[in-house]
C-alpha cells in the first residue's frame, strides 16, 4: 500500500516597486512622529505591471489594501502612472482612504514619500466630518 501526501506551500516572491516589507516612519506637519506598516508586497495576476502591484498597510491599526490607481487621459488615449497607492474602507456613515505617493530618486528607483490618511464622515448623524492626517519624509525604519 503506498500512501501519497501532497504538500502545499505558499511561498512570497520578492515583488519589485517602490515599497518594501517593513514600518515607515516621518513626521506630521506639527512635527509629530507618525507611521505606516506595510506588511505585504505583492501581485495582483500574472502581468508585471505598477498596476497589479498591492500592498497590504496599516496605519493607527487600521489595515488598507492599497492599489495603483491609473491616471485617464481620455483626450489623448494615456493611462499613466498616478504615484500613489490608495486604499478605501467603507463605512455605514462614509469612508476612510489612505493615500501613500511615491517618487523617484535621480537614479530611477522609486520610494514611498508621504501618506495621507482621510476620514469623510458625511452620514454620521452629526455635523459633516472630514479630517486628513498626513505623515511626510518617510523613512524606512531599519
Amino acid at each position: 500500500m503506498t500512501t501519497l501526501f501532497l504538500l502545499s506551500s505558499t511561498a512570497q516572491a520578492t515583488v519589485s516597486g517602490p515599497a518594501e516589507i517593513g514600518v515607515y516612519v516621518g513626521k506630521t506637519d506639527k512635527n509629530a512622529p507618525c507611521e505606516l506598516e506595510i506588511s505585504r508586497v505583492y501581485r495582483e495576476g500574472a502581468i508585471e505591471s505598477i498596476f497589479t502591484l498591492r500592498l497590504s498597510a496599516k496605519v493607527n491599526g487600521e489595515n488598507f489594501v492599497l492599489a495603483v490607481p491609473p491616471e485617464l487621459k481620455e483626450e489623448s488615449g494615456e493611462v499613466l502612472n498616478s504615484h500613489k497607492f490608495v486604499g478605501l474602507n467603507p463605512s455605514t456613515t462614509g469612508a476612510r482612504a489612505l493615500v501613500v505617493k511615491f517618487e523617484r530618486d535621480p537614479k530611477s528607483k522609486a520610494y514611498l514619500d508621504e501618506y495621507i490618511l482621510l476620514d469623510h464622515q458625511p452620514r454620521s448623524g452629526r455635523a459633516v466630518k472630514s479630517v486628513a492626517t498626513g505623515c511626510y519624509g518617510l523613512k524606512l525604519r531599519k
